[in-house]
């Protein structure tokens, strides 16, 4: 069974070990309603992110509909597409909501936040784009991170998030109703007692990768049971994003870095993994002995995509003089 979930993206996502359905309505209502086998859930928002089907009734077979309101049906039509609207927005809302906020039970979510739509933004405005000027102009370098590496685009600065606790900054204002064009406004408040429960416990937030003028191209948020919520720009290859992923590596922090105090001070990040040329500059051999000694297992290592990456616990081990192939 596969145990890795894409919601949204593009059509060319190849190579994606995953089931995958579109970021509309319709998708999210079938993706989410059971989605208790995925470990891993990407949501790639896209323009049509909780976009309806021109047929409301399309969603019946999906919508939780009060089965009081179908008597409007041959009476009314138009008020009863609206009920409908009415309700598979708030369902599919409630389930993205849940699903996105899961990560506090061990769930890997990551979203993957791309222009999308106006929709996207207000359904997530934890994660609005930082009001800085000319961003776009300057240099960015990315930390050499797994996760981080492979993202060529940086079409979104993030707001550092406040002090904790986060839990209040991951939905909208819950005094306030969310409005859309194709059904009347919902009351914030009823997806909070729908979903807010899943939030057990405060979530230490670092920022892997920042830009040269110290702005956080990225937000990871940890759990307490293992999962994260990781919002990122656009990877360049989806691919070996999902392989490093599935992989866990490049998510190890330093101790006493778990939360970031000031805006001035992001925690460092440490790989558990090295580079064919790091490894041989601590071993003070070519990098050919170290393809050599990969080979005999005396530094173990894997190959995501072209990139070799030896373990830094195989190398302190050669350091150590433990020598012997690695089982």
């Amino acid at each position: 069974m596969r145990t890795l979930l894409v919601v949204g993206g593009e059509g060319n996502m190849t190579g994606m070990m995953a089931d995958r359905y579109p970021d509309n309505m319709t998708g999210l209502l079938q993706a989410l309603r059971n989605c208790a086998q995925y470990k891993q859930i990407i949501f790639f928002f896209s323009e049509y992110f909780l976009l309806p089907p021109e047929n409301p009734e399309d969603l019946l077979p999906l919508a939780v509909l009060d089965r009081s309101k179908s008597k409007d049906a041959g009476k009314n039509p138009s008020r009863f597409g609206q009920e409908i609207l009415k309700d598979a927005t708030s369902e599919a809302l409630s389930l993205f909501y849940e699903t996105m906020l899961s990560f506090a039970r061990g769930r890997h979510i990551v979203l993957i936040c791309g222009h999308g739509n106006e929709l996207s933004r207000i359904a997530l405005p934890c994660f609005a784009s930082a009001k800085e000027q000319r961003l776009d102009t300057q240099r960015v370098e990315a930390d050499k991170l797994p996760l981080l590496s492979g993202i060529k685009e940086w079409p979104l600065v993030f707001e550092r998030l406040p002090s904790p606790p986060y839990h209040h900054q991951l939905l909208p204002d819950s005094n306030k109703t969310l409005s859309f064009p194709w059904s009347t406004g919902l009351p914030v408040v009823g997806l909070w007692e729908r979903c807010g429960h899943v939030l057990e416990a405060e979530c230490p937030v670092s920022f892997p990768s920042e830009d040269v003028l110290g702005h956080p191209r990225s937000v990871l948020i940890k759990g307490n049971r293992g999962g994260f919520l990781l919002a990122i720009p656009r990877p360049s290859n989806m691919k070996n994003f999902s392989i490093t992923l599935r992989t866990g590596n490049g998510l190890e922090k330093e101790e006493g870095s778990s939360v970031v105090q000031n805006k001035g001070e992001a925690p460092k990040v440490q790989r558990n993994w090295l580079t064919r040329k790091e490894a041989s500059e601590l071993i003070k051999k070519s990098t050919d002995t170290v393809d050599n000694y990969c080979r005999d297992g005396k530094l173990k290592a894997s190959k995501v995509g072209r990139e070799v990456r030896i373990t830094r616990e195989s190398v302190q081990r050669y350091l150590n003089g433990e020598t012997d192939p690695i089982i």
